[in-house]
């Protein structure tokens, strides 16, 4: 799935005319690198979630998508947040072990292969691809344990034995059972208030 319903506060007056995922970067839709970047690592069918003007997003979409790339579309007459616009699309993620997860904001070019290998050798739930970045304090971290296991989440959340931090650059690698354990309500943020009571469990 990529999530691209936000509404790119931040770069506004631009994203009035054309929401975040659309603006093009060297020409080309910014949403165009993430469809590239999944269909390179063998991915097949990508949801998109859209909200702000997302005749727009859809047309970007389907006009640069990949060849043998499945597009489906979920809208969302009013902005569900990260969280929520990924519950909604539960029942599609699902059906892969794992599912990957990027933001549709973000220009990224990792192996999301690896990635995946990893997620599966540790069989953790849910696997972030962080970023070492000098720009880190700027931009906020999230702080892992040394064995990787997330302790801290930029500045709403810690917990004891941080020893490495990275810049959390939006694409996930997560099981069928991490949505057990979703929050039950239809608006809520991905990390705060799905991630952060799964740590705080323990």
């Amino acid at each position: 799935m990529i999530v691209a319903a936000g509404l790119g506060t931040r770069l506004r007056p631009l994203t009035e005319l054309r929401p975040k995922p659309a603006l093009p970067v060297r020409g080309i839709p910014l949403l165009t690198y993430s469809l590239f970047l999944l269909a390179r690592h063998g991915v097949r069918e990508v949801m998109i979630n859209v909200h702000p003007l997302p005749e727009i997003v859809i047309e970007a979409a389907r006009r640069h998508c990949p060849p043998g790339l499945a597009l489906s579309f979920s809208p969302e007459t009013k902005l569900l947040d990260t969280g929520g616009g990924i519950r909604r699309a539960a029942a599609f993620l699902r059906e892969s072990d794992p599912c990957l997860l990027l933001g549709a904001d973000m220009l990224l070019d990792a192996d999301l292969g690896r990635l995946v290998r990893a997620h599966r050798e540790r069989g953790d739930a849910w696997t972030l691809l962080l970023r070492d970045d000098p720009r880190g304090a700027r931009f906020g971290t999230i702080g892992i344990d040394a064995e990787g296991r997330v302790r801290r989440i930029g500045r709403r959340f810690a917990l004891p034995g941080e020893q490495r931090s990275g810049v959390y650059v939006w694409a996930n690698a997560v099981a069928p059972r991490a949505f057990e354990r979703m929050p039950d309500r239809e608006v809520f943020s991905h990390l705060d208030d799905w991630l952060v009571p799964w740590l705080a469990a323990n």
